[in-house]
């Protein structure tokens, strides 16, 4: 028995969707005809589809005994591509699909341990309570779920541009001069009261923050991160965000006596 990898399912999964999708768009495009006409376009397509389907059944069974169900899906031998069979051929690959689809999904459910989806569970409560601009929630909406679905990478990559998008819109500080991009940020942070200077931890973090997010976006495109790593910069991107939301609060407080000033 081969170990099944969460990406195996996802990989599955997505192939069974893509199929699915796919058959739905063609079969829409031939219904909306007044005669519901097939055309050789539509025959090429059926057949590609078909060939797609039958790739999709035989992963499917080279993993079957890793799974936990079974299922057995309905396999087109020597199909007949005339004009007249087409819809009945697209029909039976959409139900085969969605099929695989409802009970892949159970599968991919099962990706995270309770333990996991509680962990998941408390910090969607703690965003809820720092009250972000939606354009920070959408990100971190899909920075869990692709987490949730076990797309580890996908959610790494999220969360690492939120992480480096907050800071790098931290102002410097203006007495900082030369090319160094994190420092003279801590000492505007440190400068506003955000972080204590005293506490050299705190600036430790945020470098650790940046680091980590810059080896997955650029740095080092040979690591693949698990639920854990993602899970740990889940929690670094809610930090950041909790200091750059007080930034934000500093630059408009800081921008609205010269909006006064200039309607004098």
């Amino acid at each position: 028995m081969v170990n099944l990898s969460i990406s195996d399912i996802n990989g599955l999964y997505n192939q069974f969707l893509s199929i699915s999708n796919s058959v739905e768009d063609l079969l829409d495009i031939i219904n909306e005809r007044i005669l519901q006409n097939v055309y050789a376009s539509d025959i090429k397509a059926t057949k590609l589809l078909s060939i797609s389907y039958e790739n999709a059944c035989k992963d499917l069974i080279s993993i079957k005994d890793n799974l936990n169900f079974s299922l057995n899906l309905v396999v087109i031998k020597n199909p007949n591509f005339e004009s007249i069979e087409i819809p009945g051929i697209l029909y039976l690959i959409k139900s085969q699909c969605d099929k695989a689809l409802g009970l892949l999904k159970s599968e991919k459910s099962d990706i995270l341990t309770k333990k996991q989806k509680d962990q998941l569970n408390l910090i969607r409560k703690e965003i809820k309570i720092i009250e972000l601009a939606s354009k920070y929630t959408k990100n971190l909406d899909f920075g869990i779920k692709h987490l949730e679905n076990g797309s580890f990478l996908a959610s790494a990559l999220i969360l690492s541009r939120l992480i480096v998008y907050c800071i790098d819109n931290i102002p410097k500080d203006e007495s900082d001069v030369g090319d160094e991009k994190i420092l003279p940020r801590i000492n505007f942070l440190i400068s506003k009261g955000i972080i204590d200077k005293e506490h050299q931890d705190e600036k430790q973090r945020i470098l650790k923050y940046v680091n980590t997010a810059r080896n997955y976006l650029v740095h080092d495109v040979s690591k693949f991160p698990e639920f854990s790593d993602c899970a740990t910069l889940l929690g670094d991107c809610v930090n950041i965000l909790k200091i750059f939301k007080q930034v934000e609060d500093i630059k408009a407080y800081e921008i609205e006596p010269s909006i006064i000033d200039d309607a004098s």
